[in-house]
Formats: C-alpha cells, structure tokens, sequence
C-alpha cells in the first residue's frame, strides 16, 4: 500500500515538473515579448492576465501559419470564454461585436486608459460603430451629452430590445419619475389620458400575411404577421432618446400629427 502511495506522489511530482518546464519552454521558445512589445502594459489599466505571462493567450505569436491570428492558443472569442463567463454573453438579444467574435472590436486585450479595458472612453467607443448621426441635434439627452450610453443600454446582452436594461417604459420613469403615472400627456374628454403603452404605434402598425381561411376553404384571409408585429405605443413614439431639433426631444416639429390627422 505504502509503495503504491509512494508511486503516485512520484508520478504527481514528475507530471508538474514536466507541466513547469513545457510552459518555461515555450517562454523561452517565444523569447521575452517585452523588449518588443513594451507599449502593451503601459497604460492606466493592465489586463490581469498579463500577469500570467504572454503564454496564457499565445502560444505562437510570430508564425504566420499557425491556426489562429496572433498565435492565440484558440479562437479569440474562445480565448476570452477561458476567463470570462460564457453565460453572461448570451441572452435574447446580443451585441454585434459579441455576435461576431469581436471582443476587441471594444477592448483592448493587453491594457487601456479607459476603465474595463475600452479602447476608448465612452461615447467615442460607441461612434465607432453608431456614427455621431444619433446625437447631431440641436438638444441632447442628458445621459448621451454625459457620453453614458451605458446608462441606458447593455453593453453585451439585453432581454430587451435595443439592448435595453428593462422595457423602455420603465427605463425612462428611472430618471423622470414625475411621468410614472403616464399622466403627463394632454389630457382628453372625460378625464381620459393619452396611452402610453398597450396599444399600437400607429406610425409602426406592424405588416400583415394571407393565410388559408379555415371557415372558407379555397379563400385566404389576412392575419398580422407574427414576424413583423409592429411597435406598441411608448415614450420613443413621441420622444427622440438621443437626440432631437425640437423642444422636449420631440421626434418632429408637430408630433401629435404624427398620428392625429387635423
């Protein structure tokens, strides 16, 4: 029994100093990337796993035929998953970086000025891909002019669309609580208020499709499309997000001509 112990205590001990010296190898093999590449871990953030040593990510950084680009020792999405939670990247809806495998399309792998590794500070990482179209008006939402897109939006993955933290309703009464009760716009007879939600945006009715009518064989009838459902009344119906030309981040000049036709 005791020589059995014994043997396993040796064969552990024979495999970390194989592990060990296999990883000192390949270091060595690699060369100390740092006299090339000193500017990688100079800035304000530092990648934890640069701690690691260049080899927890490369394995073969100059071959120009190795598998994956840089040398990494998989696929970059795949080499990111290694870390970082898998399950906090999927969701109903998924950010196109994410999407696409392009983690750096929005980090820097190595080091950054910007907090959580941004390859630049926010909104400017953002423009890179949205443009500055969406902020070009004459009035600004504050969290925009602020540049915290991420006050409103998810960086990776949302349940809602436009990766929303939460309904876009119940998003904006986070900040303009006077507007919960939906009580805000005009009122109408009978003590009646503009909907804001539960009913169809008119400018967004949705599309329709023909489908055999069951109580009329041989006729179609028309029925909504589930794929294409249109949009529910809410606060965007009425107001720009981002930005607008018009006073309260109308969307237009006469909004409620948009659907009222006087």
């Amino acid at each position: 029994m005791k020589v059995f112990a014994y043997a396993c205590i040796f064969l552990l001990l024979l495999s970390l100093i194989f592990i060990v010296h296999a990883d000192n190898a390949l270091s060595q093999s690699i060369g100390d990337c740092s006299v090339c590449h000193k500017y990688l871990a100079n800035k304000q953030y530092v990648h934890t796993i640069m701690q690691s040593g260049c080899t927890a990510c490369h394995t073969e950084p100059h071959n120009k035929k190795a598998k994956f680009t840089k040398g990494l020792l998989a696929s970059p999405t795949e080499v990111c998953y290694a870390c970082h939670d898998r399950t906090k990247f999927e969701g109903t809806v998924v950010h196109g970086p994410i999407k696409s495998g392009m983690c750096t399309g929005c980090h820097d792998p190595h080091s950054s000025d910007a907090p959580n590794l941004l390859n630049k500070l926010q909104p400017d990482v953002c423009f890179d891909c949205h443009g500055k179209k969406i902020v070009s008006g004459n009035l600004i939402h504050a969290p925009v002019a602020a540049g915290q897109c991420s006050s409103c939006h998810v960086v990776h993955t949302s349940e809602n669309k436009s990766l929303l933290p939460k309904p876009i309703n119940n998003l904006c009464i986070t900040c303009h609580k006077a507007q919960a009760k939906g009580t805000h716009v005009v009122a109408l007879p009978g003590g009646k208020f503009h909907p804001l939600k539960g009913v169809k945006d008119p400018n967004f009715p949705g599309k329709t499709m023909k489908v055999p009518d069951p109580e009329n064989p041989g006729k179609m009838k028309t029925v909504p499309d589930p794929n294409n459902p249109g949009k529910e009344m809410s606060c965007v119906s009425c107001h720009d997000p981002h930005s607008s030309n018009y006073t309260k981040l109308f969307t237009t000049q006469r909004v409620c001509q948009k659907c009222h036709k006087y």
